[in-house]
């Protein structure tokens, strides 16, 4: 699915945050916003899969996981084709991008 998919599951008010991987094994978290925050970015929603709909967010400090376990702040593991492509190779990326981008019932 596509983060604009993902984000249409919530409130417009809910908060949300990504954590963004790259090739090489990177990692970088998004700031929080609301999920209509996001929503305005058609880009952003557009060209990010989600890979894991439901992780907990990379927090040094332990406040964004505490809000994340109670339930008051969603976050996704995200990457783009191009990264998965690159990392992976033609094949096994297109195999991933299929697979993550298929519907959930």
């Amino acid at each position: 699915m596509r983060v604009r998919e993902y984000l249409d599951q919530f409130p417009s008010a809910a908060p949300v945050t990504f954590i963004k991987q790259a090739a090489g094994g990177t990692y970088s978290t998004t700031p929080i916003h609301s999920a209509w925050e996001w929503l305005d970015n058609d880009d952003f929603c557009d060209d990010y899969i989600v890979i894991n709909d439901d992780h907990p967010p990379i927090d040094v400090n332990g406040g964004w996981t505490i809000r994340y376990r109670s339930g008051r702040l969603h976050c996704a593991m995200i990457t783009t084709e191009a990264e998965l492509l690159k990392h992976y190779g033609e094949k096994q990326g297109r195999d991933m991008i299929a697979y993550y981008e298929r519907p959930i019932d």
